[in-house]
């Protein structure tokens, strides 16, 4: 679920549910990391939160994946303007942290994308073909960059 909160703020809370079915050595089983990415808009530079956490308590998994900040480029696919790798989130609970910048004037998203989930106590590797998205905001020249009216802008910013 993608929710925008205040024109500078937005998260996405995301279930990652995976296991599997009849397997010969593990039978069948599954699990869920519930993952949340909060971002705050500013000028240039935007911070942003990933946290994640195993609904199984105590349970040994590492998340890794990448973060792309992306400019929206009208129909045209969208542009790469800054891009960061997380890896080995691992644990119980998981925090990773930062910010990414290079916005000017135009419409962007950020994405979350190429992530895997190292599962110990099955001894398993899920890659996942995912990519989440927050809200397209805009930013303008000499201000912070924004959810217009608290809503998502629109693509030709």
């Amino acid at each position: 679920m993608r929710t925008i909160w205040a024109p500078s703020s937005s998260d996405i809370v995301y279930g990652v549910i995976y296991g599997q079915a009849n397997d010969p050595t593990n039978g069948s089983w599954s699990n869920c990391i519930d993952l949340t990415f909060t971002i705050g808009l500013q000028t240039d530079k935007h911070i942003f939160g990933l946290s994640a956490f195993s609904v199984l308590r105590n349970y040994n998994v590492d998340l890794s994946g990448g973060i792309t900040l992306e400019q929206m480029e009208g129909l045209l696919p969208s542009r790469t303007v800054d891009s960061t790798g997380y890896s080995n989130l691992s644990g119980d609970g998981f925090n990773f942290t930062g910010s990414m910048g290079g916005t000017h004037n135009g419409t962007y998203i950020f994405k979350l994308g190429n992530m895997k989930i190292q599962d110990y106590e099955r001894a398993h590797t899920f890659n996942l073909n995912l990519d989440l998205s927050t809200y397209r905001f805009l930013c303008t020249p000499g201000d912070s960059c924004r959810y217009p009216d608290g809503k998502e802008a629109p693509v030709f910013g």
